[in-house]
């Protein structure tokens, strides 16, 4: 089961059968922490050749529904849980507000650039719901740059650490050849930890200021924005564009704007 609580910060870390084979490579680390997290060692880690079945194997005992955010969903996290959800049996069905989902089913929220959100309903009808947060900050950051900006903001957050992420290099047999690379299992985990605690400080910012339940869309740009907003008024398009022009890129007011009135996660001048 799944520590008590809502709201997660959700990372995984892979490792290779082969270091020199990237087609080797497998997910071999899930990481997760809760937004009121104390300290590292809150953050709990699942580690094994299928650490996403692991994962979801937890979620399923797990009597609440969960919210967990993670960093460049549609990158790299969604191939795994894709996958473990079909192994598991889950079925892929069709997005849709007004249904109610069934159990072991799943559900994603994309659009051209790749996957935002999705939806995991278990046996017992509790939804998973896993975000990517990345572009309800400016996207051209790393997640170290906007932990790092957090944690300048409230200082508190981070008193049990003294960095907010470490530059590791992962897929070298770290998890294959525990035997051999003993010291450096350990450091990743510890950094894995490290990385997984920052997301959720990043996590809890994002709760506090209401943004956790907007959707931060991959690839949505104004044109976009409008479309769905205001396909039939051409005079809202001629005032926007105006408006374009006048406020430059990631003006704060313009800013203000897009992310109350468009769309969740719109960063003005992406």
């Amino acid at each position: 089961m799944i520590l008590p609580a809502s709201i997660f910060a959700y990372d995984t870390e892979t490792d290779r059968l082969d270091p020199d084979d990237p087609e080797t490579t497998y997910c071999a680390l899930v990481q997760i922490c809760p937004i009121d997290a104390q300290s590292v060692d809150d953050v709990t880690l699942f580690e094994s050749d299928h650490a996403v079945d692991d994962f979801l194997a937890a979620f399923e005992r797990t009597p609440y529904d969960c919210e967990m955010h993670c960093y460049n969903l549609g990158n790299y996290e969604f191939e795994w849980i894709r996958g473990a959800l079909i192994r598991r049996g889950y079925h892929n069905i069709q997005m849709d507000r007004r249904r109610k989902l069934p159990p072991m089913t799943w559900r994603t929220i994309y659009d051209k650039a790749g996957v935002f959100r999705v939806d995991v309903i278990n046996q017992e009808g509790y939804i998973l719901r896993i975000k990517d947060d990345m572009k309800l900050f400016d996207p051209s950051q790393s997640m170290e740059s906007v932990a790092k900006s957090v944690r300048k903001e409230h200082p508190e957050w981070f008193e049990c650490v003294d960095v907010v992420k470490e530059t590791v290099i992962y897929n070298s047999g770290w998890h294959f050849y525990p035997d051999r690379k003993e010291s450096m299992r350990e450091k990743f985990l510890y950094y894995s930890k490290l990385d997984a605690f920052s997301q959720s400080r990043i996590t809890k910012y994002l709760v506090e200021k209401g943004l956790n339940d907007k959707l931060s869309s991959t690839s949505t740009t104004l044109r976009d924005a409008l479309e769905i907003i205001y396909p039939d008024i051409p005079e809202e398009w001629k005032r926007m564009r105006k408006f374009a022009k006048q406020y430059p890129p990631l003006d704060e007011e313009m800013q203000d704007y897009a992310e109350n009135r468009l769309i969740g996660g719109f960063v003005w001048g992406e």
